[in-house]
């Protein structure tokens, strides 16, 4: 009696035992790797998809999904249609970071970034606008900023040879630049924008009827001193700087040339104002 007692009670047991592991959900384990090192593992339920993965930030690679091959890439691993079930094998699934190398430019203006950009070698920069900066004029984007030999040429810029370290830098290239204002008759008439190795051109004003033009000068009372492009120095004015000139006129007299207005020098003239000069 004794004995089939402990029977039954270890085959209630036994029973016990299987209903509980009936019960018992089966488990898969995912691991996702970036770069051949863990980036995460969950063990879950096989009816419990994981949970959103953040994507990876990987310095000089660029993540492009995860997968299931990691050679070939040809199997994306998309959340929303994976099943456990189907795609695990003994209970486990690894899956692996597409990374694509890129390179990183930096646009860098009066020694300040002014903004950088992170690409893929199949993708060119896309040029920024350099900031204004008072007194100068913006003259393109360089690979040296002392010597100003090297000037960056979308055209021919090679990722794979140019940006082979990874990085690299370009500087925004200012030119001094000084301005010109022209008047007639004290009346503003033209200007010029100039860089600092540039001279005026001090084009020939108009005719004006019963007068000779005589040049240009810097006072318009007086008139004692008169502009010389040769003896002129731009650099007198400082970046940025502004300079006025007046033309000046003479009565014509019978010992004077005709009113041909050929004593100014530069440009051209006709009877309707001046050709030939840049507005």
């Amino acid at each position: 009696m004794k004995k089939r007692t402990v029977f039954l009670a270890m085959v209630l047991l036994s029973l016990l035992a299987l209903l509980f592991s009936c019960e018992k959900k089966q488990e898969y384990t995912i691991t996702f790797k970036v770069l051949d090192d863990t980036y995460k593992t969950e063990t879950l339920p096989m009816d419990t998809l994981p949970a959103v993965v953040k994507n990876p930030t990987v310095k000089g690679y660029a993540f492009y999904g995860w997968y299931y091959d990691k050679d070939e890439w040809n199997r994306p691993f998309i959340l929303s249609e994976f099943s456990p079930e189907r795609d695990t094998v003994d209970g486990s699934l690894t899956v692996y970071a597409k990374l694509i190398p890129t390179y990183t430019v930096e646009f860098i203006s009066v020694d300040t970034v002014h903004t950088s950009q992170s690409l893929t070698y199949d993708k060119l920069p896309t040029l920024p606008t350099a900031p204004e900066r008072g007194g100068h004029r913006f003259a393109g984007w360089y690979y040296d900023k002392d010597t100003w030999q090297k000037k960056f040429d979308i055209n021919s810029f090679d990722p794979t040879a140019d940006a082979a370290d990874g990085s690299f830098k370009l500087y925004a290239r200012y030119i001094s630049v000084y301005t010109v204002f022209y008047y007639i008759d004290n009346q503003y008439a033209y200007k010029e924008i100039l860089d600092f190795n540039e001279k005026p051109n001090a084009p020939t004003a108009p005719k004006k009827e019963g007068h000779v033009f005589d040049g240009w000068y810097f006072d318009n009372l007086l008139w004692e001193r008169r502009f010389d492009t040769e003896s002129f120095v731009p650099e007198s004015i400082g970046a940025g700087g502004e300079l006025a000139l007046y033309a000046r006129y003479t009565e014509k007299t019978e010992e004077q040339p005709g009113d041909d207005g050929t004593l100014g020098g530069g440009g051209n003239s006709d009877d309707n104002g001046w050709t030939g000069i840049r507005k």
